[in-house]
């Protein structure tokens, strides 16, 4: 590097010139003063260059940039005499040490990542003035061996310039024994420039097919940034086979291990673009299939119900503590049959192991439940509860599923709801399930509960039975349901069944009279917020709110009463009818199975 003219002055001057003018540049220089062993070069000054190093390192990883160039400056416009850290004397030949032009390359990279174009092109002209001036600095010391980081720092910045000019004219200023340095940048500069045929031909020929061609260590060490940008983008493209390729070459043939956090990085980009193969590669790595954490998301990805299975059972996990992002299992079962038949074969010849702990055994019921209320008829889905809890005594496991660590909200009972929701008939139902539920102390209803339970009332001219679940909802959650929005408060029912009751009941079925009695109760939740213990609404007022709506249970003798009723009113209230067809009798023996298979699995728990 070309000192810049200026004025020499006497570094020791400096050090002697009076503490309060001295600068934070002026201390630190008077730290790395050394004593003079002889007299020549009267007018230079003695500093100890590990000290100044350390400095300028510590002033660039705390991002002080005027303090370094300040620094630098100072010391490019002074004559110094180097020292080792041993107390001997460097010889520069008047020239900076090989060491500042490392150090300052390592700078103007750091500076070269967060650079815009017009920035880049510019910081491109010190980097080529770097590179110009090395090769003779490292020659007056005598070092033999490249500095592979220094070439990385000086040419990757301008391979992203995406100028072939600076370029070239960069890789001119490379040693011919640099082969290496020089392929990879071209490789970085097909790669920024986006052209990755290019790319991928400079690859085949001369990395992944060429038995004659390898890098050291220190070259794929600084240089697999760049490589794993490739193998991201062929993942990107679907070519799984040249990232398959390029990772063996780095890691069997060049013996590079890959950091913890670039193989997180490669597997969560692996999942999220369904790159199988690459999983499979990696999962072909001893040193991979030791690592508990990659194994679980190999296993994941690429194993089948019986293996998944198989492997978690024998896992030390515990999904009650721990949640893990579990969905995927239910694509697993996307292989079992459509049938009821084909259902209770795979549960026979698959069943829990004895030795699973308890969390997987709930987890694996779960699952099977989730997946068929997602996929099967009402019908269905209590048929396999049956099997399950009845003929393959589930029992425990289902009612553990409540215990799953991010799956309360719709696990086990919850899921049921759900699956009410579905049918076209299951009022009693849901009412029989929710009354079983309430005797449940350490149960605790959600809004999605209600939700699906007032869903289940709209078939049918009787929504009216929706009424009831309505009214036990807001009497427990409505002191709940008060909202503040710029400093005033409201009250709302949540969006979701706030929608069911206005386009599901206001103008479906004609039943303005929801949204009325919806508008007295927040009346009175806001009348009454202010009042010590007064938000919590007693029966007695939300049944003269609720008026001739209020249902008191549900039942078939108040279904039919309700039937009765409002069939007689249907022109008057102009009460529009469902297409769908509500029969009481399905209802009733929906009702009765359920009603069984809770006692049965109440007593089964219960031992």
């Amino acid at each position: 590097m070309k000192k810049i003219k200026a004025r020499q002055h006497s570094m020791d001057e400096l050090v002697r010139s009076i503490s309060k003018s001295q600068t934070v540049i002026d201390n630190w220089i008077s730290n790395a003063i050394g004593n003079r062993k002889s007299n020549h070069q009267k007018h230079a000054t003695v500093l100890h260059l590990p000290i100044v190093l350390k400095t300028l390192q510590r002033l660039r990883s705390t991002d002080k940039r005027a303090l370094y160039f300040a620094l630098m400056s100072k010391i490019q416009s002074s004559q110094i005499r180097w020292i080792s850290q041993s107390a001997k004397e460097i010889d520069t030949g008047d020239k900076l040490p090989a060491e500042f032009y490392n150090e300052i390359s390592n700078m103007l990279y750091r500076i070269s990542l967060r650079c815009g174009a017009e920035e880049l092109n510019a910081l491109s002209k010190f980097l080529l003035q770097l590179l110009a001036n090395y090769e003779s600095a490292v020659q007056q010391r005598g070092i033999s061996k490249q500095n592979t980081k220094f070439y990385r720092n000086c040419l990757l910045p301008l391979a992203k310039t995406e100028s072939v000019s600076l370029l070239y004219e960069g890789l001119s200023l490379v040693p011919p024994s640099s082969r290496n340095i020089k392929l990879l940048i071209e490789m970085a500069f097909f790669f920024h420039t986006s052209q990755f045929t290019k790319l991928l031909a400079q690859l085949e020929c001369n990395l992944l097919r060429s038995n004659s061609f390898s890098l050291d260590q220190e070259e794929i060490d600084v240089f697999f940034p760049l490589f794993f940008d490739i193998m991201h983008k062929c993942i990107l493209l679907g070519d799984e086979h040249i990232c398959i390729k390029l990772l063996s070459k780095i890691t069997q043939d060049w013996n590079f291990e890959m950091d913890d956090h670039y193989e997180s990085l490669l597997i969560e980009i692996c999942e999220r673009n369904a790159a199988n193969e690459v999983i499979q590669a990696l999962n072909e790595d001893k040193s991979f299939d030791s690592c508990p954490e990659r194994r679980w998301k190999v296993i994941q990805s690429q194993s089948s119900w019986d293996e998944f299975m198989s492997y978690v059972c024998h896992v030390d996990v515990n999904l009650f503590n721990e949640y893990q992002d579990l969905d995927f299992l239910q694509q697993k079962l996307s292989s079992v049959g459509p049938s009821l038949n084909d259902w209770k074969t795979f549960l026979d010849n698959h069943k829990i192991p004895a030795t699973a702990n308890p969390s997987v055994k709930a987890l694996i019921v779960n699952t099977i439940l989730v997946t068929l209320v997602a996929n099967k008829p009402l019908d269905f889905v209590m048929s396999i509860m049956e099997h399950m809890l009845y003929e393959l005594n589930y029992c425990q496991y289902f009612v553990d599923t409540a215990m799953l660590a991010g799956q309360r909200s719709y696990s086990g009972f919850h899921c049921l709801f759900k699956a009410f929701s579905n049918s076209r008939s299951s009022v009693l139902t849901s009412s029989t399930l929710f009354k079983f539920l309430e005797q449940m102390k350490d149960y605790h209803f959600t809004t999605s509960d209600y939700y699906f339970m007032m869903k289940s009332c709209l078939t049918g001219a009787g929504h009216h039975s929706l009424y009831y679940f309505l009214f036990q909802y807001i009497s427990r959650k409505g002191s709940s349901l008060y909202q503040s929005s710029n400093g005033s408060l409201t009250w709302a029912l949540p969006p979701r069944i706030e929608q069911l009751l206005k386009l599901s009941i206001a103008e479906q079925k004609g039943d303005k009279r929801i949204l009325e009695i919806v508008g007295s109760v927040g009346n009175w939740f806001l009348a009454h917020h202010s009042v010590i213990g007064g938000n919590e609404i007693d029966q007695n007022t939300l049944r003269q709110i609720f008026g001739d709506e209020y249902v008191s249970e549900v039942t078939m003798r108040s279904l039919v009463d309700l039937e009765k009723k409002y069939t007689s009113k249907e022109v008057g209230h102009s009460y529009r009818s469902d297409k769908r067809h509500y029969s009481p009798s399905a209802d009733l023996r929906m009702s009765s199975r359920l009603h069984r298979l809770l006692e049965f699995a109440e007593k089964q728990t219960s031992k």
